[in-house]
């Protein structure tokens, strides 16, 4: 194996329907610091039912990872922790919600990781397109990073996600 774990962050269970014993997954890891993502491995056990696991297997290398947030809200608050992705990610504030404002200051301040910069992807419910009212101007963007409207799962051709400073006054 590579050898780089250090800190246990989580798991996740995946059943393998995948053709060839391929399958795609994702998981939310929560209560982690940016130095818990900042170097990735991952280690795959076959669970033979009863207790007993077999066939470990460490896939990899570690590697820099970018920090990733996706804003789930059109609200325009910021109500969570934003010292950083990873402390956002696990107070969204009362909300429970991540506004582009919130993962704009995240992204700030988070160092970017391995010359990758951070990524601010969306996910907001309901059927687009998605207006976010701003209440003020957005804080400068002061590091790396790329705002990914195309990740809207609504997303198909034509922007969906509109930003409406109207009620942000003028500067």
């Amino acid at each position: 194996g590579f050898g780089e774990g250090e800190t246990f962050v989580g798991f996740a269970n995946i059943t393998v329907t995948g053709a060839a014993g391929y399958e795609t997954f994702s998981t939310t890891l929560i209560s982690v610091t940016a130095s818990d993502v900042a170097n990735i491995t991952v280690t795959a056990t076959v669970d033979l039912g009863g207790g007993t696991f077999n066939n470990t297997s460490e896939f990899g290398p570690q590697f820099q990872g970018a920090g990733v947030i996706t804003v789930t809200t059109t609200s325009d608050t910021s109500d969570g922790d934003t010292s950083s992705i990873a402390a956002l990610l696990g107070n969204r504030g009362a909300d429970g919600f991540i506004s582009l404002r919130e993962a704009i200051l995240a992204t700030n301040n988070t160092t970017n990781l391995g010359g990758n910069p951070d990524t601010i992807h969306f996910n907001i419910a309901g059927a687009g397109p998605h207006t976010i009212n701003l209440l003020s101007a957005l804080p400068a963007i002061t590091d790396a990073v790329v705002i990914d409207g195309w990740s809207e799962p609504d997303f198909v051709g034509l922007p969906i996600i509109e930003l409406n400073g109207a009620a942000a006054g003028s500067t």
